[in-house]
């Protein structure tokens, strides 16, 4: 069921960077947005839902960069 998962989480991924490729205008992104790979992963990042493991979770968690009210939100 894992791999599956991970599997579907990586073709979605891949359907959005081909999106992403073609129109960058439908999520209102620039087309130096999309360009910068590092940005690219940050919005797919931001949108996956939280819902894997602990272990996943925070490996995703450490890759956000942390807002300065983070710590009142918890």
């Amino acid at each position: 069921e894992k791999k599956e998962t991970s599997a579907k989480s990586s073709e979605v991924i891949r359907n959005l960077l081909a999106i992403l490729r073609i129109r960058p205008s439908l999520l209102g992104l620039s087309p130096e947005f999309v360009t910068n790979r590092q940005s690219v992963i940050m919005f797919l990042i931001a949108i996956t839902p939280r819902n894997g493991t602990t272990k996943q979770r925070s490996a995703i968690d450490n890759q956000i960069p942390k807002a300065k009210t983070s710590s009142r939100l918890r």
